[in-house]
């Protein structure tokens, strides 16, 4: 299949749109890691861990949120669990779960106040009520179109 050549406005676009979110991303992981320890990586889980009602999610769930692969992420479990800030259980009814632990719990409430500070500075500080209805309705579209296609399934 013959792809057609992205225009100049086209990649202009695309650039933009992937450097902004590097950009940002990376100035809000450096203020959190500054401030607190934790990677983005230990941020991302703990906060799936703390969205739930119990501090538990299938191991399986977080892989699919993140989007990583499973060397990756039972690496970066590994890590997390030797700093006892998750554990990992294999539970009959469930399958293999990840369990955030009290130490886990106080280090994301740490975190917390960092990442909405560093989220309102880097990002939310420099947009208008407008400007924020733009990008999340432009959020909604791509997911939508995304939804469409198989491998989005991947990424939920």
């Amino acid at each position: 299949m013959k792809t057609q050549k992205l225009t100049d406005e086209e990649l202009l676009a695309w650039r933009g749109f992937r450097r902004m979110g590097e950009v940002i991303s990376s100035m809000i992981a450096r203020d959190i890691q500054k401030a607190t320890g934790l990677s983005a990586q230990d941020f991302a889980i703990l906060s799936q861990l703390r969205s739930t009602r119990n501090g538990v999610r299938k191991q399986r769930d977080i892989q699919q949120f993140l989007g990583w692969d499973k060397s990756r992420l039972s690496h970066q479990l590994s890590r997390m669990a030797s700093r006892e800030v998750i554990t990992r259980e294999n539970r009959p009814e469930q399958g293999l779960v990840v369990c955030i632990t009290e130490e886990g719990i106080k280090q994301i409430i740490q975190a917390e106040p960092i990442h909405s500070a560093a989220v309102r500075r880097y990002f939310l500080d420099f947009l208008n009520p407008d400007d924020m209805n733009a990008l999340t309705s432009i959020a909604a579209k791509l997911r939508e179109g995304l939804e469409s296609q198989a491998t989005y399934d991947d990424f939920q």
